[in-house]
């Protein structure tokens, strides 16, 4: 997915800071990949879903370009299942997962 050509005004996310940032990108994922989930039928073998997005960022504190990056996990499996344990450890082993 290309947050630039998705939700951005431009090629660059403009953050005051790097929570700024964070927070935005953040914000974005969650809500596209809720937009994906809704208009998405679930085949019954899927077990979870992950979002990864890397976009330049531009940090206006420092005045410095760098990437921003930001991974969502969605757990799809019933819940204490081998599927459900398992897509649990990866999203643990990512860090920083939403849940």
């Amino acid at each position: 997915m290309s947050i630039g050509k998705l939700v951005l005004d431009g090629p660059l996310l403009n953050a005051a800071d790097e929570s700024d940032a964070v927070a935005t990108l953040r914000e974005l994922v969650r809500e596209k990949a809720r937009a994906i989930e809704r208009s998405v039928s679930q085949p019954p073998r899927i077990v979870g879903m992950l979002y990864h997005a890397i976009t330049p960022t531009f940090l206006r504190d420092r005045k410095i370009l760098g990437l921003a990056q930001q991974v969502y996990g969605r757990n799809l499996a019933k819940k204490g299942s081998r599927d459900w344990r398992t897509v649990e450890a990866l999203k643990d082993r990512l860090g920083g997962v939403v849940r």
